[in-house]
């Protein structure tokens, strides 16, 4: 990074922080941040988030905390590999299992939980399909009786409450599993927007953390005629302790290691290490 720090989009008089330094930097831009996100700037869908994570996930200094969490994996936040699934790979079922229940004669049923469940499944009607939120509005009045209630003899009806129950016992039901579904996806989101002010800003101050080495010599290295120049720097690369390589580091190895056609070059790096003592 110092060898190419125009490339790197970098300050070439780059600060590296660490320890308190960082900590005390990271908490400062947070708070302007959070600042920006709700009441300098703020954006409709940006506000929703914030009033569901409060609603459902806790107290500001806990939203603080997980996504302070989040940001020490940033490796795998910008990952395009993984996602968190769709709403749309349940929805069918569900609204299969909601129809199963409004067709249902429930003049037989013993008054607990499940009567209650089924009882508000005919006569609210369910919200169209697409739209997570909603779901969670209409399931949140039963949410409670869907988890307490007991499975029904009527085969029709127990099917439908175990679907209801994402096939699971007792203590959890399909409300439980949207709403970590949205939570996830919310604090994702968040945290990805506060990564993108934090790198902005520390572009701005001229500064980097540990991570930043990785991540940016990485993107650095997606520059062929850079990777090109550099991989012409080494003849030999040996790694000790490899067992604790992350895949950021291991990805600029396996840059370094390879030709431009993505092809070992044999005998270029040597690695030593102990799955045993692993810490990654």
């Amino acid at each position: 990074l110092r060898a190419y720090p125009i490339e790197a989009g970098l300050d070439p008089q780059f600060k590296i922080i660490e320890g308190f330094e960082r900590s005390l930097l990271y908490g400062q831009l947070y708070d302007a941040w959070f600042d920006h996100e709700t009441r300098v700037e703020p954006k409709e869908q940006t506000v929703r988030e914030w009033e569901f994570l409060l609603e459902h996930v806790g107290y500001l200094f806990q939203i603080r905390d997980l996504v302070f969490s989040l940001l020490d994996r940033r490796d795998l936040l910008g990952e395009t590999a993984y996602d968190f699934g769709s709403l749309a790979e349940i929805e069918p079922e569900l609204v299969a299992s909601l129809a199963a229940i409004q067709r249902s004669d429930l003049s037989k049923l013993p008054e607990d939980s499940a009567a209650i469940v089924f009882r508000y499944i005919q006569s609210v009607e369910p919200p169209r399909p697409g739209s997570i939120d909603d779901w969670l509005d209409y399931f949140s009045p039963v949410s409670v009786p869907m988890k307490e209630a007991n499975l029904p003899k009527d085969p029709t009806l127990k099917k439908a409450l175990l679907t209801l129950r994402t096939e699971s016992g007792k203590g959890r039901s399909i409300y439980d599993r949207l709403l970590r579904h949205r939570s996830t996806i919310a604090m994702h989101a968040l945290t990805r927007r506060f990564i993108d002010y934090l790198d902005a800003e520390k572009r701005k101050l001229g500064v980097v953390d540990f991570d930043d080495l990785l991540l940016r010599t990485h993107e650095l290295l997606q520059n062929e005629r850079v990777l090109e120049r550099v991989r012409q720097q080494f003849d030999h690369i040996f790694v000790d302790e490899f067992q604790d390589t992350d895949r950021t580091q291991a990805r600029i190895l396996e840059k370094l290691g390879t030709d431009r056609y993505g092809n070992w070059v044999p005998g270029k790096i040597t690695v030593v290490g102990d799955p045993k003592q692993s810490i990654y």
